[in-house]
């Protein structure tokens, strides 16, 4: 009796941590989106299929490296908080790489993929737009369009927040694309 009793609170933990896990992971996601701030992200083309998350969007950011600084040591795979600012359209760029997370602040957590030169070039965690399985492989061939040499017109909405950044939306010439995808 005591051995079944033992075994049926393990099991109720285990089974607390399993469903806490990804509720938590869910909260944080919907608090960023709640309450971070926005940003607008010029986007750049990259077919992607993830075989545990479905379809989605390759996106690439318009600039993924800055100039290294002089006052922060920067290795490959090193963790790196970047500040964002807007500029005079209202779109996200990179400025600054800093060791520190800022105080006060918007950045974004980033992962130095490698140093050329003088350039840092960052991995920026923006490089997927999740949809529905059926509905990915238009919106792709609707964003490559969009995004061709002579018309970039794409870009994403995220919220950002303590350096996490959860993607709203995807826009092409200014409607978000679930709504192109209708027609």
């Amino acid at each position: 009796m005591n051995k079944k009793k033992t075994i049926l609170i393990l099991f109720s933990v285990l089974s607390v941590i399993l469903i806490a896990v990804p509720v938590s992971l869910i909260v944080q996601q919907e608090n960023i989106i709640a309450t971070g701030q926005e940003f607008k992200f010029k986007t750049a083309p990259m077919d992607p299929f993830d075989a545990f998350r479905g379809r989605y969007v390759a996106l690439g950011i318009e600039t993924t490296h800055l100039d290294k600084p002089d006052n922060v040591k920067v290795t490959g795979g090193q963790t790196v908080f970047v500040l964002l600012e807007k500029d005079p359209d209202g779109f996200a760029r990179l400025a600054k790489i800093s060791a520190v997370a800022p105080s006060s602040a918007p950045y974004l957590r980033c992962r130095v993929s490698h140093l050329y030169k003088n350039d840092v070039y960052l991995e920026v965690p923006l490089d997927k737009y999740y949809l529905q399985e059926n509905k990915a492989p238009k919106a792709e061939e609707l964003y490559r369009s969009h995004n061709a040499r002579n018309k970039q017109d794409g870009f994403i909405l995220v919220a950002v927040k303590n350096g996490n950044a959860v993607i709203k939306g995807l826009y092409l010439g200014g409607k978000p694309i679930e709504e192109l995808l209708k027609k």
